[in-house]
């Protein structure tokens, strides 16, 4: 049975909403030239083990990135079963890879057992410039997550939905959402909602057709628990991959009492909505 005290990857699963483009900004902004359009994220052979974002930076190269809410001695032997699969997924291709950590902790860029070593580069979002990260539109919402000074995080989450209400970016409500479920690591589910209130998204909500709890949340500034959170990720994410439908609320809601990881690889691998239908 899920644990309701944890959250589960609800925060690394916000991330999935990026487009391909937007996936190839955030690679940028972390310093790896992309030289093509990027890999969709791959499920890896034995058990469920599904990478967050595959790029191509060059000939025979590719970049792993990995995202993680908070540091725990899991890290650096997860990052070697990535690495491990992905060469048998790969062999002729060198791969470097990349930790970014959303919330606490500083893991280390080294794991080391027995005769093993292996290194990965770690980003900590926490002691990023934000100004960077909001210079792109694709990764505003990550800026709600890098440094402030004390008591400017809730100025730094107002000054991210600003940046994405003026973009024009047509992914403006999958973006503020986003951006919304990623504040959840360091600001109250009231703060959030106060200040959603106060910058009002003046998007059309018919250009992109949301669950009634996620058209709720918008009209009336709400933001749910991260286990509202996670249903509104899966139908945001059904509706990409099969479009509007009237049974993607009770599937997401569904799917969001399960595993989080699994729930994601189904609907990456799903043919259609009828799967989870029953």
């Amino acid at each position: 049975m899920r644990d309701k005290k944890r959250p589960g990857p609800v925060y690394d699963n916000a991330i999935k909403l990026l487009t391909v483009p937007q996936r190839a900004e955030l690679c940028r902004w972390l310093g790896i030239d992309v030289v093509s359009e990027m890999a969709e994220p791959e499920d890896l052979s034995g058990r469920p083990l599904r990478v967050d974002m595959l790029a191509r930076v060059g000939s025979g190269r590719l970049a792993h990135i990995e995202f993680f809410r908070n540091a725990d001695s899991t890290i650096g032997p997860r990052m070697v079963e990535y690495l491990a699969r992905l060469w048998q997924r790969h062999p002729r291709s060198r791969i470097e890879q990349h930790v970014v950590l959303l919330g606490g902790g500083r893991p280390p860029e080294e794991f080391v057992r027995d005769d093993l070593s292996h290194r990965y580069r770690v980003h900590l979002l926490r002691e990023c410039d934000p100004e960077g990260l909001l210079e792109r539109v694709a990764t505003a919402p990550l800026a709600v997550l890098a440094k402030a000074e004390r008591g400017g995080r809730q100025k730094l989450f107002r000054d991210v939905l600003e940046r994405i209400q003026s973009s024009g970016d047509p992914e403006t409500p999958v973006l503020t959402e986003m951006a919304e479920i990623l504040a959840g690591v360091h600001l109250s589910p009231d703060v959030i909602k106060a200040i959603a209130e106060e910058v009002r998204m003046p998007f059309d909500l018919r250009e992109f057709p949301p669950s009634p709890r996620m058209r709720e949340a918008f009209s009336e500034g709400r933001i749910e628990g991260a286990a509202d959170a996670e249903v509104r990720i899966f139908a945001i994410l059904l509706r990409m991959r099969f479009g509007p439908d009237s049974r993607i609320e009770g599937i997401a809601r569904r799917l969001a009492a399960g595993d989080a990881e699994a729930a994601t690889a189904a609907i990456n691998s799903a043919e259609s909505l009828d799967v989870f239908a029953g």
